[in-house]
């Protein structure tokens, strides 16, 4: 189940968000079929579109 997923952040790539659980797994997360919630530093929240984001990481620069 993907809804509810929470973990940190490790890796990404092209298609997927790879994070670690409170338990140490590590989950894949397709980027396309979902929508992110990451918690700031400062206790705020923003929601991404993962299709928003779905590009190799050195070329979101150019195209988000």
């Amino acid at each position: 189940m993907l809804i509810g997923t929470k973990g940190r952040v490790v890796d990404e790539t092209k298609n997927l968000i790879i994070i670690e659980k409170e338990n140490g797994k590590e989950v894949k997360l397709p980027k396309v079929a979902c929508t992110f919630r990451f918690m700031l530093d400062d206790g705020s929240t923003v929601d991404i579109e993962g299709k928003r984001i779905a590009f190799r990481p050195h070329e979101r620069p150019k195209k988000v």
